[in-house]
């Protein structure tokens, strides 16, 4: 009984006193600056400090000012708390729940940040009403400055933190997911699915299997762009080995992505090293410097391909470096203007990376009369580079026909024959050069002569009415004993000419049967 008059005592006499409006304004008036010097956002008439956050007055836990209400009225659940502790205090009650660091704890729940969360038992502060006389540090020992000013938003914390809660359950594999066929069909029929909880490799490789057999190469693709991102690629290849089907797949979605050098590991790992090469030789297309596609062609050369493609590479290295020293040369001479070839026809384009064809035309036009041994002689690129007869007739009839220098065509046609003779001779048929050189608007007794030396009837008639060759139609019909026809062409010729004449000749001639 002692014991507990003292404590009635120690509550009847204690300084601290329930809140009332009614204090003095100097004392509302410092406290207001102590807080703004703590950096406290506070209202008129209360500051609250419950565990470093922000107390949402919208709540249960205490209501001011509302619209409606006058200035220093409290609404009903806070003005009952107050009376309660000021009870407390005139009855020098020892109970916890009126203590006036637990005025505003009661078990409400703190709204921080928009969340609604239960506040610590073990960390909760008192708010104690402005125009008290215990001081700031009093009512808020454990809280500094630094905490005031932490007091921000943890929405974002919050989130991160359940994200890397589920994500542990997830790989605990205490979260039930689909299985592996079930995820596939989600796949095929458009549903919402996931791979990431497949981590087993018997599993991944069971999704792979299960989309082979539905023969669907979108989600063939899908599965593989998973396994390539979660499987080293060792793994993966070994796996793929015996997956004819996926390797199809995954060879089409490595060239897509332009990822060449894992492409090129999995057709090394796969012993397709033909193809590796293959795809590693089509890396000079993009080289534009002449000598370092010089080196890489060169390092080509030992590439695993077969005897006839290694031939090839050998030549196109071997013309790039004859292109190389065709260029340095002509634009030396181009330059100091030695050449009237290059005065009349200056160079439209660099010879470099041109196409053997090309280079043989070029050097027809303007290295024709240089010797076999020189490199840019046309003879020479035919000897190094096997030119076929046929293809050095056509280009190099085709250069001379465009400087009309028709001296070096009758040259290329004219052959000797057993005798010591001389006659017309092409291998690429003459109707085919009435076409090279009537575009370079050869002269007519040259196309009437290329004309009549073509052996099919048909195509000499037509190549003779095209270029209006008379003597050569009137020839090509009585040979083929057309009487109707030649009457015909008749009325196309001028009347009294010679074409007439030969015309006529022909009609009365009793030695044609027509």
């Amino acid at each position: 009984m002692s014991k507990l008059a003292m404590e009635e005592d120690y509550w009847n006499s204690s300084k601290v006193k329930g809140f009332d409006f009614g204090d003095d304004i100097g004392q509302l008036t410092e406290t207001k600056r102590t807080m703004g010097r703590m950096h406290i956002d506070f209202d008129d008439d209360l500051v609250s400090c419950v565990d470093m956050d922000v107390i949402d007055w919208s709540e249960n836990v205490i209501k001011a000012r509302r619209p409606g209400n006058e200035r220093g009225t409290i609404p009903d659940p806070a003005f009952r708390h107050q009376e309660k502790f000021n009870t407390g205090l005139r009855r020098g009650s020892t109970s916890s729940q009126t203590t006036p660091s637990s005025l505003f704890s009661l078990g409400q729940p703190a709204r921080v940040s928009g969340a609604t969360t239960p506040l610590d038992s073990q960390k909760r502060h008192s708010v104690t009403p402005v125009g008290s006389s215990q001081s700031i540090s009093d009512m808020c020992p454990v809280m500094d400055r630094e905490q005031l000013s932490s007091s921000a938003p943890r929405d974002m914390d919050s989130l991160q933190a359940e994200n890397a809660r589920l994500t542990r359950l997830l790989h605990s594999g205490r979260i039930c997911h689909a299985g592996t066929e079930e995820t596939v069909w989600k796949m095929f029929k458009n549903q919402p699915y996931a791979l990431e909880p497949f981590r087993c490799l018997r599993d991944k490789m069971n999704l792979l299997d299960h989309a082979v057999k539905l023969h669907d190469g979108n989600i063939i693709t899908a599965i593989l762009i998973y396994l390539k991102t979660s499987l080293r690629k060792e793994i993966l290849f070994a796996e793929l080995i015996s997956r004819p089907t996926a390797v199809n797949h995954y060879v089409s979605l490595l060239r897509k992505q332009a990822d060449e050098r894992t492409l090129l590991e999995l057709l090394t790992a796969l012993g397709r090293t033909e193809e590796a090469a293959l795809i590693e030789y089509k890396q000079h297309l993009t080289m534009r410097d002449p000598e370092k596609r010089l080196a890489f062609l060169k390092r080509c050369i030992s590439l695993p391909f077969n005897s006839e493609d290694s031939m090839h590479i050998q030549n196109q290295y071997t013309l790039l470096d004859h292109q190389g020293i065709i260029e340095h040369n002509d634009k030396k001479v181009e330059a100091v203007g030695q050449l009237a070839i290059f005065k009349d026809h200056p160079r439209k384009a660099s010879i470099l990376f041109m196409p053997l064809v090309t280079t043989l035309f070029y050097c027809c036009f303007y290295h024709y009369g240089e010797t076999e041994g020189t490199l840019s002689s046309p003879a020479n690129l035919k000897k190094v580079f096997k030119i076929s007869n046929k293809q050095y007739l056509w280009t190099a009839l085709a250069a001379r026909s465009q400087l009309h220098m028709w001296e070096d065509v009758n040259a290329l046609l004219t052959s000797k024959g057993w005798f010591g003779g001389t006659k017309k001779k092409a291998l690429i048929g003459f109707h085919r050069v009435v076409e090279i050189v009537s575009k370079s608007n050869a002269p007519f007794t040259m196309v009437n002569e290329f004309v009549g030396l073509v052996e099919d009837a048909e195509t000499r008639l037509d190549l003779a009415l095209k270029h209006k060759c008379h003597c050569v139609v009137i020839e090509t019909l009585c040979q083929m004993k057309d009487q109707q026809q030649l009457r015909e062409y008749r009325k196309q010729v001028e009347k009294n000419s010679p074409e007439e004449m030969m015309i006529v000749d022909a009609l009365k001639n009793s030695q044609i049967r027509w």
